[in-house]
């Protein structure tokens, strides 16, 4: 046989032995890479092709050959994707829960059944038996904690609970509103009223664009008077301060919005006028200042509208007319009632705008503690409906 000499071949006899070498190391498992090497949060990625399945270690219920490879005595008795997914949460979803019953002392709220935080259960179902939590498809979706005697903050972890859709703390003792909370970017309902929360609103909270209930003031049962804690039989409110951040205009899909009862200050910001989707703007009994924005009359599905007892200036914007759903409009002071009696109203100037007419559906005005000028413009309402 001819020797190999490089000098004959040159280049060409190069590119062939590297092409062998190449098909020799093809069929070697690389330690790094192979499956049983993974540590776990390697493993669940992703699910890439069925086609490698040592990409991620899970066999994918998409794919056409997956009944076949399933049963195939080939395969190291991989879960499905999906059952991989869900063991995968237990752990972050156990260490959230953990450090939300500590930060709100959990070992004196009025019903802890199932709240086991002393070691993580084995099944993402296993949640379920904790008071207040609710499981669907494998994935926590809500905590409803409504007057179960929370105290302290609620916890930055909770931003790590990004399946939830539903987060109602309303009626206990919670002091604080984590940035984190704008982690939760699937969640449709909000309540965190009747609390005693203080601070800012966080401008993170425009990004929670599915919410479409965000409760952050009084009871709805009450509106529009102040939130009354039946239970405790006393007057209570959250005690949120500074601006509503420009960002809530980013939360288009809102039906209902209350930040009353709180001690918010500064403008009602232009971005209101985004959110077209709205049927009830809560923002009376705080310290709101500025005029009310033209944009107010975006809101077309508004039925009711309450901006009484803040230290708004200005007219009435001709643009409320536009608002032709509305049911309830309370620009004004409000009765509380007993010993509170009225409320202090605005400060609005200026004649009571005509288009007021506009407003066909109107069953309530209320205008009273201003210094606006003129009769109230006479409405065409719509006949009854038998």
């Amino acid at each position: 046989m001819t020797p190999f000499h490089t000098k004959t071949y040159g280049a060409v006899g190069l590119l062939i032995l590297a092409i062998l070498i190449g098909s020799c190391d093809s069929q070697i498992t690389d330690p790094e890479t192979s499956i049983h090497n993974k540590a776990p949060e390697q493993i669940a990625k992703g699910a890439p092709a069925f086609e490698d399945p040592l990409g991620d270690g899970c066999l994918r219920e998409d794919s056409k050959d997956f009944e076949e490879f399933k049963t195939s005595e080939d395969q190291p008795n991989w879960p499905t994707c999906k059952e991989l997914r869900e063991q995968q949460q237990i752990e972050p979803t156990f260490n959230a829960l953990k450090a939300f019953y500590r930060a709100t002392n959990g070992g004196k709220w009025k019903n802890t059944a199932g709240w086991n935080t002393t070691t993580a259960p084995t099944s993402m179902e296993a949640f379920r038996d904790w008071y207040g939590v609710t499981v669907e498809g494998g994935k926590l979706t809500r905590i409803l904690l409504r007057d179960n005697q929370l105290t302290g903050t609620i916890p930055p972890e909770i931003g790590n609970l990004t399946n939830l859709e539903y987060l109602f703390l309303s009626f206990n003792d919670l002091t604080e509103i984590p940035a984190e909370i704008g982690n939760l970017t699937n969640l449709e309902s909000l309540d965190l009223g009747g609390n005693e929360l203080t601070g800012p609103i966080p401008p993170e909270i425009g990004n929670l664009t599915n919410l479409k209930y965000l409760e952050l003031g009084g009871d709805r049962r009450l509106r529009p008077l102040p939130r009354l804690n039946l239970i405790r039989n006393k007057l209570t409110s959250n005690e949120l301060r500074g601006p509503i951040p420009p960002e809530i205009g980013n939360l288009t899909n809102l039906e209902y919005l209350g930040l009353d009862s709180n001690q918010l200050t500064g403008p009602i910001p232009a971005e209101i006028g985004n959110l077209t989707n709205l049927q009830r703007l809560n923002l009376h009994f705080n310290q709101l200042t500025g005029p009310i924005p033209a944009e107010i009359g975006n809101l077309t599905n508004l039925q009711r509208l309450y901006l009484s007892d803040n230290q708004l200036r200005g007219p009435i914007p001709a643009e409320i007319g536009n608002l032709t759903n509305l049911e309830q409009l309370n620009l004004g002071a409000i009765f509380v009632g007993g010993q509170f009696g009225y409320r202090n109203g605005n400060q609005l100037t200026g004649p009571i705008p005509a288009e007021i007419g506009n407003l066909t559906n109107l069953e309530e005005l209320r205008l009273t503690n201003n210094d606006l000028a003129g009769p109230i413009p006479p409405r065409d309402r719509k006949p009854h409906q038998p």
